[in-house]
């Protein structure tokens, strides 16, 4: 909902013009509001603060539930009188946008 917000609010900004005053102490522009547009409940600078945390969270989640629905998987076919080998840990390092080294292991039981 945010995010709709934040996206109505870029395509419908505030217009305005400058109306020139010449006062005769101080000479000086007057912003008017032509249409104020609809400018969104929240600016996007809390949102980029909360955003970074929040997708961190939303990341260990999602491997959390794939890592329990691979194990549940790997149960389901053991109980069911399949062979099951053992899981394998792949430590990955990358570097920028190609990857540096590869080192399958087979994980601890």
């Amino acid at each position: 909902m945010i995010e709709a917000e934040y996206i109505t609010a870029q395509l419908n900004p505030t217009i305005t013009h400058v109306e020139e005053y010449v006062h005769i102490p101080f000479p000086s522009d007057k912003i008017v509001v032509d249409d104020p547009g609809l400018p969104a409940r929240i600016s996007v600078g809390p949102i980029t603060v909360l955003g970074g945390p929040l997708t961190r969270y939303e990341t260990a989640m999602r491997n959390g539930f794939f890592k329990t629905l691979h194990e549940l998987e790997r149960l389901i076919r053991a109980r069911n009188g399949e062979f099951v080998p053992p899981p394998i840990a792949v430590d990955i390092s990358v570097s920028g946008d190609t990857v540096v080294s590869i080192s399958p292991e087979a994980a601890p039981e």
